[in-house]
């Protein structure tokens, strides 16, 4: 019998099905650019923690300065008010930090410099807008400096559009529309006046951009931003693209199916039997929340606050371990029960689930995404999982959320719980 219904109409204030859209051909951007695959570099982690957050806040800053600053300084400097789009190698991190949203807003907050000014004003409208600082916009952008000599990388980021001559190279620009390009135009303005001596792309004089990025690592404690593992983070999500590559996700009525799925997981969550437990999504559902996350946190926040009873949805990526009895394998089992009994429904979808790990081919940019499934293949650690598990995405016991300052959510507490030891 069911307990609870989704209700036909979206609750959602963002269209997801595009953006989902947007979302994947961003990742295959990044993968075909060599850059997921490959250990983010120190250099990267410095670009988008001290230079490129700031570079939003600033451009915050001005967006809520009064028309006629606007008029008089941000005209004048040639910033525009059309958004920002980050440089490949800061566009994976940022993708990444993002999808440990409490995290994230918690260390935004707690850096002076990323603040973004106000009028004196103490409504909660103004408490709300400060934790929306630092959205991606518009989201799932990115740009990439190709050297004419390297005509490799251009050839695997067919979604993007070549639209700029640059010295010696050209810049790429995902996606290939007139507002982005002109938001990609705005970030390099604002980031040569605030950094004349920094150069805006990752550049190796002697190397191509994709082993530019794989550098070793020589500061871990810097990409560890307020204590979450940026780099383990880039290390979990890269092959993510890998599980929401079934030919299934290039199917309207599927991603369809899944928005629909995804609100049913939301609302799973104020089920008497889903209110205290770890709750564990499909990929099918896992894409659209991810999507949800990473379009506009802000937003994403407010939604689960109307859907939740005035929570947050937070998100976990770091059980990956999928072995019997582990944290996961066992979420996924009460998950299961717990849909089941709230839509009397088989908690699994025909290609929305676990693939597999994915194959050695996957690490190689030019790896072709068929239009096919793959073989299943009879070896491995989880070979007998595949197409009957989910995500490993999970939610916390409990959520609160991070934009309502009447909510018990103490600075400092762990928005990602390690898998259990064995």
């Amino acid at each position: 019998m069911k307990e609870a219904t989704a209700k036909t109409t979206s609750p959602f204030s963002l269209d997801l099905l595009p953006l989902s859209k947007s979302h994947r051909e961003f990742l295959k951007t990044l993968h075909g650019l060599g850059i997921t695959q490959s250990v983010p570099s120190s250099k990267s982690v410095r670009r988008y923690l001290d230079l490129w957050l700031p570079l939003v806040a600033e451009y915050n800053n001005r967006c809520s300065s009064s028309l006629e600053m606007v008029d008089k300084e941000i005209g004048a400097s040639g910033v525009e008010l059309v958004g920002l789009v980050p440089p490949s190698d800061v566009a994976w991190l940022w993708h990444c930090h993002r999808l440990a949203p409490r995290r994230y807003v918690e260390y935004i907050h707690n850096q002076p410099r990323l603040a973004t000014k106000h009028e004196e004003s103490k409504t909660e409208e103004v408490s709300v807008t400060e934790t929306k600082t630092l959205e991606a916009d518009p989201p799932f952008a990115l740009q990439h400096y190709h050297r004419e000599d390297n005509n490799a990388e251009c050839d695997e980021a067919k979604s993007t559009e070549i639209v700029e001559e640059k010295g010696e190279g050209k810049v790429l620009i995902l996606p290939h529309t007139a507002s982005t390009a002109a938001a990609a135009t705005n970030a390099r303005v604002l980031w040569e006046k605030m950094y004349p001596t920094e150069s805006f792309f990752l550049l190796c004089p002697e190397t191509t951009n994709s082993s530019c990025v794989n550098l070793t690592i020589q500061d871990e404690e810097k990409a560890n931003p307020g204590g979450f593992d940026l780099l383990g983070s880039a290390l979990r999500q890269k092959d993510f693209l890998w599980q929401i590559s079934d030919p299934n996700f290039d199917e309207p009525t599927f991603l369809a199916k899944g928005l629909e799925n995804y609100h049913k997981f939301l609302i799973l969550r104020t089920t008497p039997n889903g209110q205290n437990q770890i709750i564990v999504p499909t990929y099918q559902i896992d894409l659209m929340w991810h999507t949800h996350m990473l379009s506009h946190l802000g937003k994403y926040d407010s939604d689960c606050r109307h859907i939740l009873d005035g929570k947050t949805l937070h998100h976990d990526d770091s059980l990956t371990d999928r072995s019997e009895g582990s944290v996961l394998n066992v979420a996924f089992d009460a998950t299961k029960k717990i849909w089941w009994d709230t839509y009397g429904e088989e908690y699994r979808v025909d290609g929305g689930m676990y693939r597999g790990e994915p194959p050695a081919a996957f690490k190689n940019p030019h790896f072709v995404f068929q239009h096919k499934p793959p073989s299943v293949t009879t070896d491995g650690p989880n070979c007998h999982l595949i197409g009957n598990v989910g995500a490993s995405s999970t939610t916390p016991a409990s959520e609160t959320s991070w934009t309502d300052p009447n909510q018990d959510y103490a600075p400092g507490t762990p928005a990602f719980i390690a898998a259990a030891e064995k």
